[in-house]
């Protein structure tokens, strides 16, 4: 075949490459249509539960999905003795760590609260004071998957904390449900 000062004579193997990425391109078109529609229903879910009236957690808790994205209320006692600073966390372009902190709850079950970002000091790789509160009042947080504390293995927090933890939810605040051992 003949276009233009062009012979165009295709072979076996550019024709199959060729067949090859228009499949690929095909497969990944409909993949990021069903990843679109994921995030769709992720956001109903989110709008609908963010609705719902607040979750006060006293340990004995619904499992993690019927958590998820729910306003919750949680009241206790910080154990700074637990508390875990996870470092090299990023925030407006400078380092610090997140600290999460055991909070014992009224009947003796324990959540891990992020109480949030701190930079880090000069005496890196030593983490700044974060003092805890003895007592921390019920608030309303929203709860969310993890994002930073996903990385966190259960069997070595568990002998950091001093309590069985369970994976649980992610909250910008409680991250994970603790059972008292």
């Amino acid at each position: 075949m003949r276009i233009a000062a062009f012979d165009f004579k295709p072979t076996r193997w550019p024709t199959l490459g060729a067949v090859l990425l228009i499949a690929l391109t095909v497969y990944l078109g409909v993949w990021q249509t069903h990843r679109g529609d994921e995030k769709e229903e992720r956001q109903r879910l989110l709008e609908a539960r963010m609705a719902e009236t607040p979750v006060v957690l006293t340990g004995s808790a619904a499992p993690g999905d019927a958590l998820l994205y729910r306003h919750v209320r949680a009241a206790g006692e910080y154990d700074a003795a637990g508390q875990i600073y996870l470092d090299n966390q990023v925030m407006q372009g400078r380092a610090g760590y997140f600290v999460v902190t055991p909070l014992r709850l009224r009947d003796g079950a324990v959540v891990l609260v992020n109480r949030g970002w701190i930079s880090r000091a000069a005496a890196y790789p030593s983490p700044p004071p974060a003092p805890a509160r003895r007592a921390a009042a019920a608030r309303s947080i929203a709860c969310r998957k993890p994002s930073a504390l996903n990385t966190l293995s259960i069997t070595p927090l568990t002998k950091i904390v001093g309590v069985l933890v369970t994976p649980y939810i992610s909250p910008s605040v409680i991250s994970c449900l603790i059972s008292a051992a």
